[in-house]
């Protein structure tokens, strides 16, 4: 059982190795400059002109690299980035389904959501709201101004 307290320490210097090294890498391929007493960097300002919606793209596009790998590392940031919303977003519905569970077992939330499923003792009721009923309410509305 040591593997476990280690890959978490591993997980610890990777997070950190990242959130400390990509803002040098982005602010070495794409300084802050000032412009009329304003500070901007076109990481901030909005396409076509600079990357506020897409920062990362931006990144890889200033990096001085071109052809080929240029494109295959546009293509590659693309899937890491749907990659790492779909993780976030699994996370968040898994997350949401014991929170209302735990909810539930405080009386803070109708006894419905404690329900746990026989074989996989999961809050299936929460998981069947936050995974399936839930989106459908928040897609509605979008789909309704289409008409």
């Amino acid at each position: 059982m040591r593997s476990i307290p280690r890959a978490i320490s591993w997980v610890q210097i990777a997070v950190f190795a990242i959130y400390f090294t990509l803002p040098f890498i982005a602010l070495s391929a794409m300084p802050v400059e000032q412009v009329n007493g304003q500070y901007v960097t076109q990481l901030g300002e909005d396409p076509p002109e600079g990357f506020k919606n897409d920062p990362v793209l931006g990144l890889v596009e200033n990096l001085g690299i071109s052809g080929t790998v240029l494109d295959v590392l546009k293509v590659y940031v693309g899937i890491l980035a749907a990659t790492i919303l779909f993780i976030a977003t699994n996370a968040g519905v898994i997350g949401a389904s014991r929170i209302t569970y735990a909810m539930s077992h405080y009386r803070q939330l109708p006894e419905l959501f404690r329900r746990l499923h026989p074989r996989f003792k999961t809050p299936w009721v929460s998981l069947v709201v936050f995974a399936g009923v839930a989106p459908i309410v928040v897609l509605i509305p979008g789909q309704l101004d289409f008409l």
